[in-house]
């Protein structure tokens, strides 16, 4: 190539990079920096969740739904989610998620605005409804906190999580936040989950219970010194479920 052909191309090149940097530069002021991850926050997080009996699952998610009819509802466990847009709902959330048993299902179209709750390891409920392409797994948003509770003490009683008689004591007994002395780990594990025994101290002096925990958990009850528990009439105590 001639010098005469290339002394045109010059000023090409230099706008070029111009409208290349402005372009850059506009980006970055335009775009909100990341949030920042507070690991002490979220597991404070966590262990203040444990002193309230779980909450609906449209306001712990902030899932809408269409409220169609569904088959009977039961726990799943989040395995792993996905991001899409829909045409009709914007942008949206995929789950794929394990039915006691082992079996993955995918829930698709899980509009939510508390998506960071919905992490691989929780719990969410699902049913199936009909659709005019056929039946799918949704979530089911409209569950009362009651029947939350013993939707996911029974999902833990079906995975080895709690035995008969923590499912008893959960299952009627009264929530109590308490104040953990000691913890120390079985070395036992079970479906993800790490059995611990917590000592702390009751009205009737010191206490125990033993039951399995997630491994993030099993951190939120070290740094913030609480775990959720439950006691009968009879003062017998059940490590509380983990909501969600």
């Amino acid at each position: 190539m001639e010098y005469g052909m290339l002394v045109p191309l010059v000023p090409l090149t230099l706008i070029a990079v111009l409208v290349w940097y402005a372009a850059i530069t506009f980006w970055f002021a335009d775009t909100e920096p990341a949030p920042r991850y507070d690991p002490v926050a979220t597991l404070r997080a966590i262990t203040d969740a444990w002193r309230f009996d779980p909450p609906e699952p449209r306001d712990w998610y902030g899932v809408r739904g269409d409220h169609r009819r569904r088959s009977d509802v039961q726990m799943a466990r989040i395995v792993s989610r996905y991001g899409f847009d829909d045409q009709d709902l914007g942008p949206t959330l995929g789950l794929r998620a394990q039915l006691v048993g082992g079996e993955v299902v995918t829930v698709p179209s899980v509009v939510t605005s508390r998506s960071e709750r919905a992490t691989p390891g929780s719990l969410i409920p699902i049913g199936v409804r009909s659709t005019s392409d056929g039946d799918e797994w949704s979530v089911v948003e409209d569950v009362k906190p009651a029947h939350v509770r013993r939707l996911i003490l029974s999902h833990r009683l079906a995975e080895g999580l709690i035995d008969d008689s923590a499912h008893a004591v959960a299952s009627t007994g009264r929530h109590e936040t308490v104040a953990v002395r000691q913890l120390t780990p079985t070395g036992r594990m079970r479906a993800g989950h790490i059995e611990v025994t917590i000592h702390f101290d009751a009205s009737h002096g010191r206490r125990q219970m033993t039951g399995f925990l997630r491994p993030h958990e099993v951190a939120a009850v070290r740094l913030g010194g609480t775990a959720s528990g439950y006691v009968d009439d009879e003062g017998r105590w059940a490590l509380g479920p983990t909501w969600y």
